[in-house]
């Protein structure tokens, strides 16, 4: 993008515009907080000077512009009166070309309006609001030669010669400050420079960013956070550095993870408000102060990083984000249920970001994805690390998509059945359902937590989960309703049926069209009416099953209102099976 840039002559104090690179003389360039009083395009156009001689923004022009002209400038741009922002487009085309133009500056003066003397020049400049400001970080890296000066327009000394005290007060390399490539810096450590520093407009802290990342976007002032998100998105595009996406806090295990009483029922996990949780997030920050602790987080150096960009380009999708990422491994969390309240416990990942702590090690840095069902997921603002060295052969079989957005959270309706916990040692082989017009009469919903009973369904079908103990048998586990009623709902049955497998011929009943074609249940009947079987008629209830040739089953059922019984009410299940106790014949 090429922007037409308007300087000022001091000999003439007039306004001329360039329209190429090419046709724009030397020039000097101010960099300096914005105060009260400061003059605009149109109030310096207006030529009322004796309006503007009277005010704060005039006096800095005037003495900028007489330093300018001691040093042998006849040239100078400040950006109060040299950009017309009334008009949105030159606004636009100005900060995306501001890096560009105080790069190419012969000289920046930097006026430090709140540093009043020359002595004690650390003390002073450590607390300079200039260095809190979000657009002063480019007006101090790109430039090479940039001079200080104090509220008297006293020199105070050049970058060269602070360069080891900015680099302490910014945190900014050093090799940076002397003109080193940006390039050559992460993602995450270009983040952690702005993450202390502060606009007066929000969508800023990204615009301030643009030239710093060598990007460029559409301004739109009113959008909040997303102007943050879309720098994200084009820096996304740019790069296969993945510390993008390492923000956060730096934690050595990840909070909320369940010890084994928990996990098995024995200890019951805490319910917390919303408050109290970790935040369930997208892929990208919300602003530069989430990347406060990634200031040593880098790309690995290692082929397999541009590899892995190149195999597996990331996408936005649907307000998120489709990524490939490293799943090394499953750890088990909490999931949260607001009315009812009910805390249980949930798989998560430990996905690895090729990206490390520190500059010398094996610690890669992990993120802890959430699934909430449809093959969504969202993450925590915990960045683990993790004792791992780069192998492509073992992170390519890791390698997995993950689409990741805010967590939406799902909505619990009267007459659906919630699996607080399912602990089971024996994978489901398949599900048996019956259909509607519309589809299946159950649908598992938020990862498959949430079993529920569509509206076009009678109310009273049955969906049996069906486990293979051998290769020629194994039990189906159903679950139904006993009333072709949602107000109030009927009771639960839950029942198990022993299955077989032989060969079956003639007319299949309908209930059972989804079975494998040999296997059918022992007992002869269909699935609808299982050979063993408890009703839930109570509002805590609870049944154990302990027979030859079947593991043990212990099933809880709590029904719970929602909205004190005004919304109806839930069926809240634990169901165990114990691996340890399978009773042989």
């Amino acid at each position: 993008m090429v922007a037409n840039m308007r300087l000022l002559n001091i000999d003439t104090w007039q306004m001329s515009e360039f329209i190429s690179d090419d046709e724009i003389p030397q020039y000097a360039i101010l960099s300096h907080t914005w105060g009260d009083e400061e003059i605009s395009f149109q109030q310096w156009e207006s030529k009322v000077a004796s309006d503007n001689s009277r005010k704060k923004g005039y006096d800095k022009i005037k003495k900028f512009g007489e330093m300018a002209a001691s040093n042998g400038f006849s040239w100078v741009w400040i950006d109060t009166c040299c950009i017309d922002k009334k008009s949105s487009a030159e606004l636009s085309e100005a900060i995306n070309a501001m890096f560009r133009w105080y790069k190419n500056a012969k000289v920046c003066y930097v006026y430090l309006e709140d540093v009043q003397t020359t002595t004690n020049v650390g003390g002073n400049l450590r607390h300079a609001r200039w260095f809190t400001r979000g657009w002063t970080l480019q007006e101090l890296i790109a430039p090479l030669d940039v001079e200080f000066y104090a509220a008297d327009w006293q020199k105070i000394a050049s970058k060269d010669k602070l360069c080891g005290m900015l680099s302490f007060i910014t945190g900014i390399d050093e090799s940076v400050l002397r003109g080193g490539r940006l390039d050559d810096v992460s993602v995450a450590r270009r983040m952690s420079w702005a993450s202390h520093r502060q606009t007066s407009r929000v969508e800023d802290t990204a615009y301030c960013l643009l030239g710093i990342f060598d990007v460029n976007i559409p301004l739109i002032y009113g959008e909040g956070h997303k102007a943050f998100q879309r720098l994200q998105e084009a820096i996304m595009n740019t790069t296969h550095d993945q510390s993008l996406f390492a923000w956060g806090r730096i934690v050595s295990c990840p909070a909320e993870i369940l010890h084994q009483s928990h996990k098995l029922g024995t200890e019951a996990i805490p319910w917390k408000p919303p408050h109290e949780r970790q935040s369930l997030l997208g892929l990208f920050a919300e602003s530069p102060a989430d990347f406060r602790e990634s200031n040593d987080i880098a790309p690995v150096e290692h082929g397999y990083s541009h590899h892995h960009s190149r195999r597996y380009p990331r996408s936005i999708v649907n307000r998120g984000v489709l990524v490939s990422l490293v799943v090394y491994k499953k750890l088990t969390s909490v999931a949260y249920w607001d009315d009812p309240d009910i805390a249980q416990p949930h798989e998560v990942e430990l996905a690895i970001l090729l990206c490390r702590f520190g500059s010398k090690g094996s610690q890669l840095i992990g993120l802890i994805l959430h699934s909430w069902g449809d093959d969504y997921y969202s993450r925590t603002n915990e960045l683990v690390l993790v004792d791992l060295f780069v192998s492509q052969v073992r992170f390519e079989s890791w390698t997995r998509q993950r689409h990741l957005l805010p967590f939406r959270p799902f909505q619990i309706r009267n007459g659906d059945i919630l699996f607080r916990r399912w602990v089971m040692p024996i994978k489901c082989s398949w599900v048996v359902r019956p259909n509607t017009a519309s589809g299946p009469a159950w649908r598992q919903k938020c990862g498959d937590r949430v079993l529920r009973l569509e509206k076009e369904a009678d109310g009273d079908e049955a969906e049996s989960f069906m486990f293979k103990l051998s290769k020629t048998k194994g039990f189906a586990l159903t679950f139904r309703r006993l009333a072709k009623s949602f107000d109030p709902i009927g009771p639960l049955l839950i029942g198990v049926s022993p299955i077989e497998a032989i060969e079956r011929s003639g007319i299949v009943d309908e209930q059972e069209k989804d079975i494998p074609h040999n296997w059918v249940t022992k007992h002869g009947e269909n699935l609808n009416t299982p050979i063993l079987s408890h009703i839930m008629n109570n509002s805590s209830d609870a049944w154990e099953l302990d027979i030859q040739g079947l593991p043990r089953i212990s099933a809880k059922v709590e029904r719970i209102l929602l909205d004190g019984g005004w919304q109806g009410a839930v069926d809240v299940v634990d169901l165990v099976i114990d691996k340890d106790m399978f009773m042989t014949q």
